[in-house]
């Protein structure tokens, strides 16, 4: 459930809302909330002594369920897993310089970090 008095007074404080995402333990994710979210998960994929994040977004409605298992089974060696959730029309932060996945949202529709 949001929380409307903050999405009311402040939604870039409370976009985030990673508990409207649960899982079947086999890498697919659901979106439990009433309410649109765009979920993004990502992958550390590990080769010699590189590593690279590899991530997909997609946006959920109510009950739909997302299979991260394509993603995963394409990695060389797995070596870490990041997932953030952000209340549409806010969306996960982009990732910078191949470094871990930040968990805050930004407002879509204007492009402007929240």
């Amino acid at each position: 459930m949001p929380n409307t008095v903050g999405w009311a007074i402040a939604p870039q404080s409370v976009a985030r809302v990673p508990l409207c995402m649960s899982s079947d333990g086999d890498w697919h994710y659901e979106n439990t909330c009433r309410f649109d979210v765009e979920f993004q998960f990502c992958f550390e994929n590990r080769e010699g002594e590189s590593y690279d994040w590899r991530c997909e977004t997609a946006i959920l409605s109510e009950d739909e369920t997302v299979d991260a298992s394509i993603l995963h089974d394409s990695l060389t060696n797995y070596a870490g897993f990041s997932i953030n959730t952000c209340r549409v029309p806010y969306a996960p932060a982009p990732i910078e310089n191949n470094s871990l996945p930040p968990l805050g949202c930004y407002k879509t529709e204007t492009g402007d970090a929240s």
